[in-house]
C-alpha cells in the first residue's frame, strides 16, 4: 500500500513537472501553440516575493497533490513579477501562496480559475498583506497598491498555539501592466484579446 501511494506521488508530481516544461516550451514557440481547442492561456502578477503554482481541480483535498504546475516569470522587480502559463482547457486553483522564505499560507477557500480553450485570461494582482526580506522601497511599492483592491482573499497560517489566523491577499487589476510586461519577454505571444477571469 505505501509503495502505491509513493507511486502516486511521484506519478502526480512528475506530470505537474512536465506541464510545467510543457507550457515554458509553447510559450516560446508563440500564440498559435498555446493557445489551441484544447488548451489556454492564464497570466497575472504577484507581489511578495514567494512561489506561486497551479492545481488541477479534481485534485481538490487530495493530500497527494504536492506536485504543482509552476508558471514562467518575467521579474519586475526583487518581489513584484508578473507569471504566466498554458494549460489544457479546465478548472484549476491557487491553493496557497509563498514566501519569500518558503513558508506557505493556505488560502481559504482556494483562489479558482479557469482555464479556457483558445483564449488568455488575466486572473488578477495578488497582493499580500505580509513581506519578508523585502526592502523598505519594494514594501511600499506594494502598499502603495492595497488601496486599488477589487476584492480580498484570506491566507491562513497555523500560528504557534494552534488557531488559526486570516491574513489578508488583495486581488488587483492591473492587466494593461501584465500585457505590456509579458510582451516584452514572450514576443511571439499575443495577449492583446485576453478575457478578465477575476471572480466578481
Amino acid at each position: 500500500m505505501k509503495r502505491a501511494i509513493l507511486l502516486l506521488v511521484w506519478v502526480l508530481c512528475g506530470c505537474a513537472s512536465e506541464l510545467s516544461q510543457q507550457s515554458r516550451d509553447l510559450l516560446k514557440q508563440g500564440t498559435d501553440f498555446a493557445l489551441t481547442r484544447d488548451r489556454g492561456i492564464l497570466f497575472g502578477e504577484e507581489c511578495g516575493g514567494g512561489a506561486i503554482e497551479f492545481r488541477a481541480k479534481s485534485f481538490e483535498g487530495s493530500a497527494l497533490t504536492s506536485g504543482g504546475i509552476l508558471p514562467s516569470y518575467k521579474w519586475l522587480s526583487d518581489q513584484r513579477k508578473l507569471f504566466i502559463i498554458s494549460l489544457p482547457a479546465g478548472e484549476y486553483q491557487i491553493p496557497y501562496l509563498e514566501t519569500f522564505e518558503g513558508h506557505t499560507l493556505d488560502l481559504k477557500p482556494a483562489y479558482r480559475v479557469v482555464v479556457s480553450p483558445g483564449k488568455a485570461t488575466y486572473i488578477g494582482a495578488l497582493y499580500p498583506s505580509w513581506f519578508f526580506h523585502a526592502t523598505r522601497d519594494e514594501e511600499k511599492a506594494c502598499r502603495s497598491e492595497w488601496r486599488r483592491a477589487i476584492m480580498t482573499l484570506c491566507a491562513r497560517k497555523i500560528n504557534m498555539i494552534g488557531s488559526n489566523e486570516c491574513w489578508d491577499v488583495y486581488v488587483l487589476d492591473r492587466a494593461s501592466v501584465a500585457v505590456d510586461g509579458l510582451k516584452e519577454a514572450f514576443p511571439n505571444v499575443d495577449l492583446s484579446n485576453y478575457a478578465s477571469g477575476i471572480p466578481k
